[in-house]
């Protein structure tokens, strides 16, 4: 669980990086912009590399596959693979709950 933790706690952090670079990306001119989109799309790369790591992870994952507890969230309204992958990381075994 620690290791899903980790990649959402990361995917996160690089989502909000994404967001302070693309506020920056509205004054920048020449070099700078040039920069700040660089650094913008290096960061999409990363978002999209740990989102594929945590699927990955719930996928390989038997006590979280073999209950099929991501499945089972996102047949919920309103909750999609990111959320579920959250819930999963801070939750854990969702099977506990009534």
């Amino acid at each position: 669980m620690a290791s899903l933790q980790a990649l959402v706690k990361r995917r996160e952090t690089l989502r909000q990086m994404h967001q302070m670079e693309g506020n920056r990306l509205e004054g920048a001119a020449g070099a700078v912009r040039d920069s700040v989109e660089a650094v913008l799309s290096l960061l999409s790369e990363q978002v999209a590399t740990t989102e594929h790591l945590i699927r990955q992870h719930i996928d390989q994952n038997p006590g979280l596959k073999a209950r099929a507890q991501s499945d089972l969230l996102e047949t919920i309204p309103g909750i999609g693979k990111t959320t579920a992958a959250v819930l999963l990381a801070e939750l854990g075994e969702v099977g506990r709950f009534d």
